[in-house]
């Protein structure tokens, strides 16, 4: 079944739309963890969404992303805070590094 079925169907039988909140902070803040822990712990990351899910009724859970760990694995230097998401802290320099020998990450291993 497609996503846009499932949100026809549900708004068709019961009434309402379905809950997909995008950020889930507010649970992160809840388990007494940060962004780091539920970046780089599946187990972590489970238990922040079971708790998304418990206490703002979520419909449709996503997983916590690092959107850096792309930059990361390229070669760029990145900044992690508990606070707040990580951030790319410089990008890679084109005048001195062609595109052609920008690294090529690798899956399971880099970022």
């Amino acid at each position: 079944m497609r996503l846009i079925d499932l949100v026809h169907e549900t708004q068709a039988t019961q009434g309402r739309r379905l809950v997909f909140p995008v950020g889930i902070f507010p649970a992160v803040a809840w388990t007494g963890t940060d962004f780091i822990q539920n970046c780089t712990n599946a187990e972590t990351q489970t238990k922040t969404l079971q708790c998304a899910v418990e206490k703002l009724g979520m419909d449709l859970v996503r997983t916590v992303v690092d959107l850096v760990s792309e930059a990361e694995a390229m070669g760029c230097p990145v900044s992690l805070n508990t606070e707040e998401p990580p951030s790319v802290e410089s990008s890679l320099d084109r005048n001195t590094l062609p595109s052609d020998q920008v690294p090529t990450p690798v899956p399971y291993q880099d970022g």
